[in-house]
């Protein structure tokens, strides 16, 4: 698969995949004789991971001229899947990376219909299994999720550099510095908001209960048994300080979460994450919350204790990684 490459035509588009494919490329594949074929995330994650590349228009590219094509894949985008049509449709070899654990069939949907390529790439074992589980799915092969190693690297790179150990808890009495990670629900049978909401509240009921534990400032004594039906409680290891950090998904925009930040209690300091990289919040934290983002996959890789705001009516958790707690059941 894509291993002695003529021309080749790299096609991408959201931002998850991209980040898998450029690294891959960065680390794998001869990019600097391919052409780039590239729209939303993708340009701007492209030039961050390989600098300067040979794009080119979608009206002016013929796929005659190329001797295979390499695509990430997306969600709502059609970009990808439609250069996939039309290169099945003249015969020129194509391969597709997945980047996540869900809804792969419908990544090549083409006007309802499925429009495979020739073969798939896959990134862990979790997604291998489930790719070749799938009736009529191309040939699938498992490569390194170079994307993944590059940012463990980072995260203890930063973490070194401020003097943070990324696996390790924060002493007792000082604030518990947590990264929340966003994502759009997109119709996965949960609601974001709620979900964050839900998290706040649990923050801050522990902040009280730490703060009337017999006068002492710490929370090794309280008791596990609480309203919202917490799945499990970690926030004895702390005082009742968090700091909380929202670094926002790239299909999100800035004030997405601002009337619920807003009613954050005055005891949890809330910070943006701005231009910080997500290694550089990675290493900043103790703790990444989400509900069901890779970014989650990215902390837990780095050692990073990592936990679903899922609401407790929300369906299974998509990301099949062991290790990620799901807070609320």
């Amino acid at each position: 698969m894509m291993s002695s490459p003529g021309k080749t035509l790299v096609v991408s588009h959201d931002a998850g995949g991209a980040a898998e494919l450029a690294a891959w490329l960065a680390h794998c594949f001869p990019w600097q004789g391919c052409d780039f074929l590239l729209a939303g995330p993708a340009v701007s994650i492209f030039a961050t991971t390989l600098g300067s590349v040979s794009k080119v228009e979608r009206a002016s590219v013929d796929l005659c001229g190329y001797d295979g094509v390499l695509t990430s894949t997306s969600g709502a985008a059609d970009w990808e899947r439609r250069v996939i049509r039309e290169a099945r449709r003249l015969t020129v070899p194509v391969t597709s990376m997945l980047d996540h654990w869900v809804h792969f069939r419908e990544r090549f949907l083409v006007d309802d219909r499925p429009v495979y390529p020739d073969n798939i790439l896959v990134v862990d074992r979790y997604a291998e299994k489930i790719a070749r589980a799938i009736p009529g799915f191309p040939p699938v092969q498992r490569v390194d999720s170079h994307y993944l190693q590059d940012q463990v690297t980072e995260i203890g790179e930063f973490a070194a550099a401020v003097d943070l150990q990324a696996a390790t808890l924060a002493p007792m009495d000082e604030t518990c510095k947590i990264l929340y990670v966003g994502e759009p629900a997109d119709g996965n049978g949960y609601n974001e908001y709620e979900a964050l909401e839900q998290f706040i509240r649990y923050l801050r009921e522990a902040s009280d209960r730490c703060g009337h534990n017999d006068g002492q400032n710490n929370c090794h004594n309280h008791s596990h048994n609480h309203s919202h039906n917490h799945n499990h409680n970690y926030s004895h290891n702390y005082s009742h300080n968090y700091s909380l950090r929202l670094r926002l998904h790239p299909k999100e925009t800035p004030d997405k979460y601002a009337a619920v930040l807003a009613n954050c209690p005055a005891g949890i300091q809330v910070q943006r994450s701005g231009t910080a990289s997500l290694a550089q919040d990675c290493a900043w934290s103790d703790w990444v919350v989400g509900c069901q983002t890779k970014a989650m996959v990215v902390a837990l890789a780095a050692g990073k204790k990592v936990f679903s705001s899922l609401p407790a009516d929300a369906p299974p958790m998509v990301l099949p990684h062991r290790g990620i707690v799901r807070l609320f059941q």
